[in-house]
C-alpha cells in the first residue's frame, strides 16, 4: 500500500505532485523549437548568396540603361 492508498483509505485526499505535471509538453515544445531553429539554419545555408558573389542572382532593374 504506498501513500496514495493509505490516504484514500483515511478518507483525505491524495497529496499533490505538482513536478510532474507539463515537463512532457514542456519537452516536447523545447524540441520542437530546436528542430525549428536547426531547419531554418539549414534553409538559410543552402539558400543564401552573397551580394558579392559572382553566382548570386542579379537583379535586372539594377542594370538597365539610363535613358
Amino acid at each position: 500500500m504506498d501513500r496514495d492508498d493509505a490516504a484514500a483509505a483515511r478518507g483525505e485526499d491524495a497529496p499533490v505532485r505538482n513536478n510532474s505535471q507539463g515537463w512532457v509538453m514542456a519537452t516536447f515544445i523545447v524540441l520542437l523549437a530546436l528542430v525549428l531553429t536547426f531547419t531554418a539554419h539549414w534553409i538559410h545555408e543552402k539558400t543564401f548568396h552573397s551580394p558579392t558573389d559572382p553566382a548570386a542572382p542579379v537583379n535586372t532593374l539594377e542594370h538597365t540603361p539610363h535613358a
